[in-house]
């Protein structure tokens, strides 16, 4: 073997060592990763039977519905006026003046992130144009982890150290012809807490968060909802886009035979077909009235529980967005904000 040779073999030994080095590393960095997920799971399953109503916190964030056309402008002052940092996870980004504004903010030279859903369902590529020309002004622009949740479907912002969560995705409809929801506050825990979900997602770290107040599927969401909604007293009122989930069907037919009062807004049946399945399912069941707006599609998810505890967030009432989406919603009590949703409850039932 020439001189030569044996400088090739050992460049390709070393290059093969330095390939398996690097895969070690990645496997054992998917297995701590994986370890403190499972650990995380079994740290909420030992704690599960603690959950209560009481427990929530109270918090006097702000509530707004959509439509609303004020609300656009809003989120375009808060980008404007944001001093440093603008990140932004959402399912789908089409808005063409969110879109500008964030591009203006990294022109001011601020710290502007965003996370995208790739795989919107029915429209693939809906985000493919939102995410080139965020790229090509060098804005940190990620897609999610199809690996890690089947759809990134959570939406909120936040803007130096306040933030705005909501039921709705970044598009022009959203604004003008949707029924919807958001909050919107300062809260350094909040904010932590969504940051570390905004830096996992950027990062494709699965994670589960399941705080007193921010609370993301999968798996947390799915017995936050169930505890909830069956320590109920008096009534429940909901908001949904969709109900499918046989468990959260159960246990509301189960609260209407305690005499529960629950109402529920949900989107028509011919634009979400399934949801002729709960309208046939619960007409004949007492103290249990769901309605169907003519005007607005109802993409919002809300429930009010005893007057008091309220869950605003991206969270379908479905099994899919529980247990496999990447998901956030907000959880607190607050009777005066709890008072407004269910008189705006009665105002769109025309009560």
């Amino acid at each position: 073997m020439s001189k030569y040779d044996k400088r090739y073999f050992i460049v390709l030994a070393l290059l093969g060592l330095l390939f398996i080095s690097s895969c070690a590393n990645e496997y054992s960095d998917f297995h701590l990763e994986n370890a403190a997920y499972e650990k995380n799971i079994s740290d909420i399953v030992d704690n599960k039977e603690k959950f209560k109503l009481t427990n929530i916190l109270y918090s006097d964030v702000k509530i707004a519905t959509l439509p609303d056309n004020t609300t656009l402008d809003r989120i375009i002052d808060n980008i404007k006026s944001a001093k440093k940092r603008v990140y932004l996870e959402v399912y789908i980004l089409t808005e063409k003046r969110i879109i500008k504004e964030l591009t203006d903010a990294k022109r001011r030279w601020l710290d502007v992130s965003v996370i995208l859903e790739k795989n919107v369902l029915g429209s693939p590529s809906i985000n493919s144009k939102a995410f080139k020309i965020l790229q090509n002004v060098w804005i940190k622009v990620r897609y999610a982890n199809n690996n890690n949740y089947i759809f990134t479907h959570s939406k909120f912002f936040i803007f130096d150290d306040s933030y705005i969560l909501w039921t709705w995705n970044m598009s022009h409809s959203t604004f003008y012809d949707n029924m919807e929801f958001y909050l919107f506050w300062k809260d350094k825990k909040n904010i932590s807490i969504l940051e570390s979900v905004f830096s996992d997602d950027m990062n494709w770290i699965r994670s589960i968060h399941c705080d007193a107040n921010v609370i993301t599927s999968p798996f947390c969401s799915r017995f936050a909802f169930e505890k909830t909604l069956n320590q109920a007293k008096s009534s429940i009122y909901i908001y949904a886009q969709q109900i499918k989930d046989p468990s959260l069907e159960k246990i509301l037919k189960s609260k209407a035979e305690q005499w529960i009062k629950i109402s529920m807004i949900l989107a028509d049946p011919k634009k979400v077909s399934s949801n002729q399945n709960i309208i046939d399912d619960f007409k004949k069941t007492d103290n249990v009235s769901i309605y169907i707006p003519k005007k607005s599609y109802v993409h919002a998810k809300v429930f009010i529980i005893d007057n008091e505890t309220i869950y605003i967030g991206s969270i379908n009432f479905t099994s899919n967005s529980m247990d496999n989406n990447r998901e956030v919603w907000f959880i607190f009590n607050d009777k005066e904000n709890a008072d407004n949703l269910i008189r705006q409850f009665n105002n769109h039932i025309g009560q």
